[in-house]
């Protein structure tokens, strides 16, 4: 690495005090203010300085520094982000420290995969457990395959509405199976 000339250097030095904490804030907000991210949050915030100072000469000559600290900081949040998404969770502690219904339920999934719930079997349920407007939304969207924006204009709704139908009726139907194979 080169040496870096006191010009440089004091440019680095200035770089924590003045977008320490707006850099900080703003990674805290992409992730939600989520107590638990403040860890990746400082990680990304240092990585930021860290491509400050490897790109001192550009970051120098460029004519708004705090939107190019901001645009690299934003870009190495996306990069933790779908690293967080992709890391699959691994299940450590005794078999015996798993609750007994967690047990029961490994235990009948293989029958109840080999079962083959049928769709005559889920629009039956669906007609028992949701209301004319769930069941009407459950037909166009699933059944006729219509997107959300179509199921709303069919249905004369929003598509929040619709997003909030939707939500209703895969608990009412989870809920509804997972009760049926346990018992």
């Amino acid at each position: 690495m080169k040496r870096l000339t006191e010009e440089q250097e004091a440019f680095l030095n200035r770089l924590p005090d003045v977008y320490g904490a707006p850099l900080t804030k703003y990674a805290y907000r992409f992730f939600g203010y989520k107590p638990h991210m403040l860890p990746v949050v400082e990680d990304a915030v240092q990585e930021t300085f860290i491509k400050a100072v490897r790109s001192v000469d550009v970051l120098m000559k460029h004519p708004n520094p705090h939107g190019w600290m901001i645009a690299s900081l934003k870009y190495i949040l996306l990069d933790k982000s779908r690293e967080l998404n992709r890391r699959r969770e691994d299940l450590y502690g005794e078999e015996t420290e798993i609750p007994a219904f967690a047990g029961l339920a490994a235990a009948v999934a293989p029958e109840i995969w080999q079962s083959g719930i049928t769709l005559p079997q889920v629009v039956e349920q669906a007609a028992d457990v949701l209301s004319k407007e769930e069941m009407q939304t459950f037909a166009d969207h699933y059944l006729l395959g219509l997107t959300m924006g179509e199921t709303a204009a069919q249905e004369g709704v929003s598509q929040a509405t619709v997003r909030g139908r939707l939500n209703r009726i895969r608990k009412k139907l989870r809920k509804t199976f997972c009760r049926q194979e346990v018992l």
